[in-house]
């Protein structure tokens, strides 16, 4: 990561697609990813985002979960017959809070 890193003028880096939340600082650089709300991969199937607080030059971050229930999305793939059902089936029920 310090590599992609260099040369940057930031104090904050917001990405995704990595499908998993994080909050770190790397060489005073603030990363920040919100996660999925649709395909959480971090083993928690709960969907997340992220709250940005901006106050006097400062950052407050917040991961948050939403609670919700997998088995009616698992469903709704199965009734629509969505070619990637029996992957999401797989993550979302091996996932625990």
């Amino acid at each position: 990561m310090r590599s992609a890193l260099t040369g940057l003028d930031a104090r904050l880096l917001l990405y995704g697609h990595t499908h998993r939340p994080l909050d770190r600082v790397v060489d005073a650089v603030r990363l920040v990813n919100d996660g999925s709300v649709g395909l959480p991969l971090d083993g928690d199937p709960r969907p997340a985002y992220v709250l940005l607080d901006f106050d006097d030059g400062q950052c407050d971050v917040k991961i948050r979960r939403v609670v919700y229930e997998p088995e009616e999305v698992v469903d709704e793939l199965e009734r629509v017959g969505h070619p990637g059902r029996r992957w999401v089936r797989r993550i979302l029920r091996r996932a625990r809070i």
